[in-house]
């Protein structure tokens, strides 16, 4: 038969530990501790500010997020949540 496939590997930034998905939506943890979201939401699940939308993965930042690092992601219908290793929980959506 013929030869098996190989996927081709995905590049580091998007290179995933962890993924959870809502209804319109896909969250991801990066094996760094950082936290990556794409897909559509009108409730804020993305983490974006009042962006809707996005067709690739984007890096969640912000004042508040922007130094630490998260050891777990889950998602919901229309919300996300991350832990970091200390146990604090962040929820946006």
């Amino acid at each position: 038969g013929p030869p098996p496939v190989t996927p081709p590997s995905p590049p580091p930034e998007l290179a995933c530990v962890s993924v959870s998905c809502g209804m319109a939506f896909t969250v991801c943890l990066r094996e760094d501790g950082a936290v990556l979201t794409w897909g559509s939401s009108d409730f804020g699940a993305l983490g974006h500010g009042p962006a809707r939308r996005a067709g690739a993965p984007r890096l969640l930042s912000g004042r508040v997020l922007d130094k630490r690092s998260f050891v777990g992601v889950s998602a919901g219908e229309e919300h996300c949540a991350a832990v970091t290793a200390k146990g604090n929980v962040y929820v946006w959506g």
